[in-house]
């Protein structure tokens, strides 16, 4: 066992020291940004544990003495609770109380005293205060602080999304009249949404978003994640490419990972062993964050290729600022995006392969009704009961023939795929995964089936004749589906309509031969 400390052993919470690693481009931007005078706002969003609190405590917090030695700048730490239980009240009036007093203790810490100071703080903290005087006391106190005695102050607040359960439009607009009014005074912020979208879902908008640099923070490039995981030790090719599956280049989703393997040397038991944390990430990334944002219907949709009820804002999101799909290039490797790249140029692919196979159980069971999995599952009923019709309804009996099929017209290493997603799903998916070996397979296989299933019982059901479908299901396998990882295309008007088309035709004769199918 290895007895040195293991660099992963605070997992989920905030990086710090010699363990933080990366982001060298983003810190160079914050710093930039925030602390050239006159001192100025930014807001970092991404998903949860993506490293948005680890950058911002990295760059200010741990800064914090030297700032204050060289710069006369005093460094804050304020976290939004999440007060969206109605039994938890949040006064917005406690929030600045709470920031005035921490930067009152730090000021007493470097043996800084001033009664006036004091003064405006004791009287921003009267029970009851009216916001009117409130914004007085506040704006005095700054004014003491930066402008009668030159020094800088630096608020970082976490957990900025909650401050919609809390302020109003007024509170808000305060926050911007601080940083306009004395320009030694930064706002820095974390938060999953855009501070523009966080107002707008307070019931209100105010201009303080427009005070503020945006950096959106989505996983690690390749160099990054390299760094992390070399803290582990030196990791061979394959257990490189175990860990791109299970993790993508999401620093938490690697320190969960990396967390057992420093210890056991072990990748596929460490992998094994994480599985389930990674499943409870991306369950709650559904369910806290993507679906409260109401994003989480959007995500289904782009991954099922159908982006009609996506706006542009939300694209953006999703798969340019949250790195939750990556971008693939005429088939090549991933290439990175920047603003204002033309989407139709990319096919999208989930950002590792635990992220697709958990998009592929719910895109299965989604209650969206979208047309192409609909016609996807039709064409999976058809060959299966086809499959049925001959070698009788006992999945297992399916897997030679099917692997004949693959094997003959693809390769070994396919069949070994496709069987491999089988059992992954019914060991992490107990609940929704198949033994039906058809429920792998992927648009590029359909043809070889409908082939050689055709005048035994396909042809009784499709009519038209193979050619018209072949090309047909070679147009939906090349267009609307990537052959290779459940990629989707952004589809133009055209394409959308013509895949439209074949779709219902498919559901159409798989329902009048077999009944509804969802």
């Amino acid at each position: 066992m290895n007895s040195m400390i293991n660099p992963f052993k605070s997992v989920g919470k905030i990086v710090t020291g010699n363990y933080f690693v990366g982001r060298e481009a983003v810190i160079d931007e914050l710093r930039s940004r925030v602390l050239d005078m006159p001192l100025a706002n930014a807001a970092i969003v991404g998903l949860p544990r993506i490293g948005k609190s680890s950058l911002m405590n990295h760059v200010f917090i741990e800064n914090a003495d030297s700032l204050w030695e060289t710069d006369r700048i005093v460094t804050v730490w304020y976290t939004f609770k999440d007060y969206s239980d109605d039994s938890i009240e949040g006064k917005p009036e406690d929030v600045f109380v709470d920031i005035i007093q921490r930067i009152v203790s730090i000021l007493k810490k470097h043996g800084f005293v001033d009664d006036e100071v004091n003064e405006y703080a004791r009287r921003a903290a009267i029970p009851g205060i009216r916001f009117q005087q409130l914004g007085k006391e506040i704006t005095d106190f700054f004014d003491e602080v930066t402008i009668t005695n030159d020094i800088g102050v630096i608020i970082c607040i976490d957990e900025f999304d909650y401050s919609k359960e809390v302020f109003s439009r007024a509170y808000f607009q305060l926050l911007r009249q601080i940083t306009d009014d004395y320009p030694n005074v930064a706002i820095v912020t974390t938060s999953r949404r855009s501070i523009l979208d966080i107002e707008k879902d307070s019931g209100g908008g105010s201009s303080f978003y427009e005070t503020c640099l945006h950096i959106f923070l989505k996983p690690f490039s390749d160099e990054e994640v390299a760094i992390q995981r070399s803290l582990a030790g030196d990791l061979s090719d394959e257990e490189d490419e175990l860990l791109d599956d299970a993790a993508g280049n999401h620093p938490y989703l690697n320190a969960l990972v990396l967390l057992r393997y420093f210890q056991s040397h072990d990748m596929e038991g460490s992998i094994d062993e994480s599985y389930q944390n990674i499943l409870t990430y991306y369950n709650r990334l559904f369910e806290r964050v993507l679906k409260r944002d109401h994003l989480d219907d959007k995500v289904i949709n782009i991954f099922s290729g159908f982006l009609d009820a996506v706006s542009q804002d939300e694209e953006e999101y999703i798969l340019k600022k949250y790195g939750l799909f990556k971008a693939v290039q005429n088939g090549s490797s991933p290439v990175s995006l920047v603003t204002g790249t033309d989407l139709q140029q990319f096919e999208y692919v989930p950002f590792c392969g635990s992220f697709d196979a958990y998009m592929r159980q719910l895109y299965k069971k989604n209650p969206y009704k979208l047309i192409w999995p609909r016609a996807e599952r039709s064409i999976k009923v058809i060959i299966s009961k086809s499959l049925e019709t001959k070698y009788g309804n006992n999945h297992s009996d399916w897997i030679n023939p099917v692997k004949s099929i693959v094997v003959e017209n693809f390769n070994q290493k396919h069949f070994e795929q496709l069987m491999n997603q089988m059992e992954d799903e019914l060991i992490h998916y107990p609940e929704n995964g198949s033994d039906n070996i058809v429920d792998q397979l992927y648009p590029k296989d359909f043809n070889y089936f409908i082939k050689e299933f055709w005048d035994d019982s396909i042809s009784h059901v499709l009519g038209h004749t193979l050619l018209y479908w072949t090309d047909r299901i070679d147009f939906l396998a090349g267009k609307v589906r990537n052959p290779e990882s459940h990629s989707r295309l952004l589809l133009d008007d055209e394409t959308k309509s013509k895949a439209t088309i074949v779709c219902k035709e498919i559901i159409e004769c798989a329902e009048k031969a077999y009944g509804h199918i969802e």
